[in-house]
C-alpha cells in the first residue's frame, strides 16, 4: 500500500466510511457532468437545427429572388426590343414617307436607349406584384 492511500473498509453496523462517502461524492458530480453535457450537447445541436433551417429558408428566397429577377429581366427587355423594332419600323415609314415626326422618333428611340432597365428593381415586393398581375403594361 502507497502513502496516503485511502482503503475503504465498513464501519461498525455498515455504515460507509468516510473515503467511500467521497467516492460516492465524486461519482455523482460524474454523473451530473454527464447529465448537463447532455443537456447542453443536446440544446446546441436544437441551436444547429434551427440555424440550418434558416439557412434554407434563405436560401430559397435568395433563389426566388433570383428567378423573379431573371423573369422581370426577360419581360423587360422582350418589352425594350419590341419598343424599338416599333420606333424604329415608324423611322422607316417616316422618313420613307417624308413626315416631319423622324426627329420626335429619333428622341423616342435615343430616350429609350438611355433609359436602365434596372431602374425599377430597387424593390422586389413591386417587381413581384407587377409580374403577378395580368393587366400590367411594361413600358421601358
Amino acid at each position: 500500500m502507497s502513502k496516503g492511500q485511502i482503503i475503504p473498509k465498513k464501519g461498525a453496523g455498515g455504515a460507509l466510511p468516510h473515503s467511500a462517502l467521497e467516492a460516492l461524492a465524486v461519482l455523482n458530480t460524474i454523473v451530473d457532468a454527464a447529465q448537463e453535457y447532455a443537456q447542453v450537447r443536446e440544446a446546441e445541436q436544437t441551436k444547429r437545427d434551427v440555424i440550418e433551417a434558416q439557412k434554407q429558408v434563405a436560401l430559397a428566397e435568395i433563389h426566388a429572388r433570383s428567378e423573379l429577377f431573371l423573369t422581370y429581366l426577360d419581360r423587360s427587355f422582350d418589352e425594350r426590343e419590341k419598343n424599338f423594332e416599333n420606333l424604329f419600323a415608324a423611322l422607316d415609314k417616316a422618313m420613307t414617307d417624308g413626315g416631319g415626326n423622324v426627329a420626335e422618333i429619333l428622341g423616342s428611340i435615343t430616350t429609350l436607349a438611355a433609359a436602365s432597365p434596372f431602374k425599377d428593381l430597387h424593390d422586389p415586393v413591386q417587381v413581384r406584384a407587377a409580374l403577378d398581375d395580368p393587366d400590367k403594361v411594361w413600358d421601358v
